[in-house]
């Protein structure tokens, strides 16, 4: 019986020395991860938008989606602006307003969640789309990283809220994955999301011109704070 008792007493021990260091390394690791993360989504931030001069990242906003929110995929949360909605990075070039990146999530990829980046210009129109993460089955749906094994990504150029977004296996012009229907059709559903989120709530609302930069008192006493 004493035996027992301390081959329990040790397991009690081990577990708990394991869980305070899983959690030591936690908190390590998930800062450096999520710093790798957002450097990833803002490289993408410059491959679905034209060229501009400000910071998205700096500037960017978490916007709410009125009426139920986007049908087909649904809107994320945005941990240090403390909101949820999507979220939107804004680009200027010389002080004009030339496109935004919004931050999609869909729950109906065939793994998982699958979160893209999508560009659209000032008039609707999409400039580019990346995907951020995925889990995704490799050889398969994984395709949809690449815009050489799936054509279809580079398809959504150019079109807006009124096109045919979805997959030409349900009557819509995007090109599928031979074997994987369902990972290009979670896609389509966030382009369509993101687009329903600007037409819903951005269109005609982002400013034509930058926010305007704290003054250099405000900036010092935010250095200082």
């Amino acid at each position: 019986m004493v035996s027992i008792n301390r081959l329990v007493f040790a397991l009690v021990v081990v577990a708990m020395a394991s869980a305070v260091l899983l959690a030591e390394l936690n908190g390590i690791t998930a800062p450096k991860i999520k710093a790798s993360q957002t450097a990833y989504k803002l490289k993408a931030v410059k491959k679905v938008l034209p060229p501009y001069d400000n910071q998205p990242a700096a500037d960017r906003r978490v916007i709410p989606v009125t009426g139920g929110g986007p049908a087909e995929a649904k809107v994320e949360v945005d941990d240090e602006l403390g909101k949820e909605g999507v979220v939107v990075y804004p680009a200027y070039h010389e002080g004009k307003l030339v496109g935004e990146a919004y931050s999609v999530v869909s729950h109906q990829g065939f793994s998982g969640d699958i979160e893209i980046l999508l560009g659209v210009s000032p008039e609707g129109r999409v400039t580019g789309v990346e995907i951020i993460t995925h889990a995704e089955t490799p050889g398969l749906g994984a395709k949809i990283v690449s815009e050489t094994s799936w054509k279809g990504k580079a398809e959504f150029v150019g079109r807006t809220l009124s096109d045919s977004l979805t997959v030409k296996k349900d009557g819509g012009e995007i090109d599928a994955i031979a074997g994987a229907t369902i990972s290009p059709r979670a896609v389509c559903g966030a382009v369509k999301a993101g687009l329903e989120a600007y037409n819903q709530a951005l269109k005609g609302k982002l400013p034509a011109t930058p926010p305007a930069a704290p003054t250099t008192t405000a900036a010092a006493q935010g250095a200082h704070s």
